[in-house]
């Protein structure tokens, strides 16, 4: 992309001009009538309303400009407030009233807030925040298909640019917070509230088929409630304990279909519904062949025995519930020492009953014929968090103070999953000259519910009629059971102390260490495998299959090709393996002979941090801060985990004039995990500058 999207020269005349005529008209303006506003009875009312036309020119890729600005033209009202206060503070219904709005009339981001107290009965506040979040950064995830196409024929080999983002998305968030305080100055006061986020829209995904992707359709649809009620303590001086507890629910209804993007004619009548040949496109020596070549034959229309999508559909409803709950304090009763701490528990319960995934493909391997998946299954995963954390100021003098962190974290996260899948091949030719995604699938049940039984498309002892499903000596079991467990848990435990003084006025030190302990515990998983397309070098073995008879290779030596993977019969014997059963309806059932276990791996990590930092004001207008750090960690969790990392951090601000304020920072950052094989390196480097100037402020 060589193009950049721009403002135009005029745009910042007019953006100039703005500047340069609003303090004029605001110095016209008398502050006192308008902080004075209206008395009606026992109310003073304020309002305010600031509206204008926001005019944007933009040259370049506008999917790049909604991406990372999104501000756009039209009308706009960017604020409005109306306050209401009772003058002898004894209202009817209320005290205080004050409502505020900013960025509606088509900005991304629309906010409302709603405040309305009683003094010493209640305190309601109420938010409603609208987010657009549109993404579509077309170079992220964009395969690069190459444009030109040598030495073959672009006739029949074509290529397609993918000019946005494969996983461009359009989402709204609308978010609710109610929040209510019962008898806000008493000592005992109650606390209620009440969330509801709802995240909605059209999005794209993809899906990584056979040695290709393809581009799925998502409507995205993600629900939140969330309720809180709390009890703050103030019977004891200068001490507050609170009591809260927290339930959360989780509710996902996304469902992804496929999305059709490169859709190429076939022969009229010859394949049921329309083909996508998938978003990569790549022939020799540029890459890997996909989908295939030629794709384009003779006839005009698209080769039926490319890598190629029917049809794609996935569906899981996951449901979570998690409660928390915390209790924690805020004390000043202990002479020179401030402190505050919190401890929490909580617990998850994330349950999905309904994962369904449809898949009609061809996989265009003669080795398996492959022309459909079906996975379902129930999972679930569970959290358990015991959390708390302690921090204290301990004033040593007027100029001198300890600051303690203590935090401590300990979580769990088990999961299990029930995953059957079913691989659906396929039959010989129905007609003359039937090839690929062309061929039927060997339906029959118990793969697909209500379809025929086995034995009425695949009858014995031979099972070579027409419509048996094709197996080959690489095909896939029919019928597969993966039981997959997970565990991934962590214990930490981290202390951080600074002594900080003030040298002079306008000098001031700090130096610290940080300590923290932490054992993150992971068992991986184990049982069998998720993904169809998964590399098989480290998938453990399911735990049980079962492998249907029936391709043109079948022999009585081989069980009609039943006796194929997990249960082919080794070499120089005629006798099934172990774990594999012939049953009397020529399938093969296999049983995982060894228990699931797992390999728990206990990895802990100390990391030791030094910190310092000062504070400078050589004249009152200027202020410079620093801090740096200076951190080992003993081992890493993974490889682009630092085992040693640095941090210089410098800010300045200086204000000539009340009205003008210049500021500058620099922050570099470096990490290093250097041990052999790994030799990571990686640093950052931040310069930032800015002024702002506001005259007749």
């Amino acid at each position: 992309m060589n193009s950049r999207a721009r403002i135009r020269p005029f745009g910042l005349l007019l953006a100039a001009a703005l500047f340069l005529f609003s303090p004029l008209s605001r110095a016209q303006d008398n502050p006192e009538e308008e902080t004075k506003g209206i008395d009606s009875g026992n109310y003073n009312t304020q309002q305010s309303a600031e509206t204008g036309y926001r005019a944007t020119w933009i040259d370049g890729n506008q999917g790049n400009y909604g991406t990372f600005v999104n501000l756009n033209s039209g009308l706009r009202l960017f604020d409005y407030t109306v306050s209401m206060r009772s003058l002898n503070h004894h209202g009817t219904f209320f005290d205080g009233l004050h409502f505020s709005n900013f960025g509606y009339g088509g900005d991304p981001n629309n906010v409302s807030r709603l405040r309305i107290d009683r003094n010493k009965w209640y305190d309601l506040q109420v938010m409603f925040r609208r987010d657009q979040n549109f993404w579509n950064y077309n170079l992220f995830l964009n395969p690069f298909n190459p444009t030109v196409i040598s030495p073959t024929n672009p006739a029949t080999n074509p290529s397609f640019a993918v000019t946005s983002s494969p996983h461009s998305l359009t989402r709204i968030k609308r978010m609710q917070d109610f929040n209510l305080t019962l008898l806000p100055e008493s000592r005992l006061r109650f606390r209620l509230g009440y969330s509801h986020n709802v995240d909605v829209g059209p999005a794209f995904s993809t899906f990584n088929g056979p040695a290709a992707r393809y581009l799925l359709a998502e409507n995205y649809r993600i629900m939140t409630n969330g309720y809180r009620l709390g009890m703050d303590f103030r019977f004891l001086p200068k001490t507050t304990i609170s009591y809260d507890q927290i339930l959360e629910y989780d509710k996902d209804d996304t469902t992804d279909a496929l999305a059709f993007h490169n859709v190429l004619p076939t022969a009229p009548g010859t394949v049921a519904g329309p083909a996508d040949y998938g978003i990569e496109w790549f022939y020799p020596p540029q890459g890997g062949t996909r989908p295939c070549t030629p794709v384009f034959l003779a006839t005009g229309f698209a080769n039926p025995d490319c890598r190629v999508f029917l049809g794609y559909s996935r569906y899981n409803n996951p449901r979570n519930f998690m409660p928390t709950e915390r209790l924690s304090f805020q004390s000043r009763s202990i002479k020179n020492l401030e402190m505050s701490g919190s401890a929490s528990y909580s617990t998850a319960d994330n349950v999905m009953n309904t994962f369904n995934e449809n898949i009609n493909l061809w996989t265009a391997s003669a080795a398996v014929k492959t022309r459909g998946i079906l996975n379902s299954g129930p999972a679930e995963s569970k959290l358990v968090a015991v959390r708390a954390n302690w921090s204290g100021v301990y004033l040593l003098s007027r100029k001198a103070r300890i600051i303690d962190l203590v935090r401590y974290d300990n979580w769990r996260n088990p999961g299990l999953s029930d995953l059957r899948s079913s691989t659906l091949f396929a039959t010989q030719p129905q007609v003359p000259g039937q090839i690929g995604i062309q061929l039927p699938q060997a339906q029959f049940s118990p793969l697909i519910p209500d379809a025929p039984a086995f034995a009425n498309i695949c009858p014995g002892p031979a099972y070579n009629a027409a419509t048996c499903p094709q197996h080959t000596a690489a095909a896939l079991p029919d019928l597969t059971r993966t039981l997959i467990s997970t565990y991934l848990g962590q214990k930490m435990l981290s202390n951080t102390v600074q002594l900080q003084t003030d040298i002079t006025k306008r000098i001031s030190a700090r130096i610290g260490y940080m300590y923290e302990d932490r054992v993150i515990t992971d068992t991986g998983y184990f049982g069998g495998t998720v993904d169809y397309y998964e590399a098989t070098s480290h998938i453990p073995p399911y735990a049980s299959a079962t492998y249907y008879p029936g391709g043109a290779a079948g022999t009585a030596a081989n069980r009609f090709l039943a006796a194929r993977g997990k249960c082919a019969v080794p070499s120089g014997s005629n006798t099934l393996p172990a774990a594999c059963t012939l049953n009397t309806d020529g399938t093969i059932s296999y049983v995982n002979p060894a228990p699931a276990s797992s390999d728990r791996v206990d990895l802990p990590i100390a990391e030791h941090v030094g910190l310092a930092g000062f504070t400078l004001r050589p004249i009152d207008s200027l202020r410079i801060n620093t801090d740096f750090q200076f951190g080992y960690n003993n081992r890493a969790y993974t490889q682009i985990f630092p085992r040693q990392f640095q941090s210089y951090k410098i800010h300045a601000t200086y204000k000539p004039k009340p009205w003008a304020t210049i500021d500058g920072a620099i922050d570099i950052h470096e990490n290093r995990d250097n041990v052999s094989n790994i030799n990571a390196l990686e640093h950052g480097r931040t310069y930032s500058f800015g002024t702002t100037l506001v005259p007749n402020s």
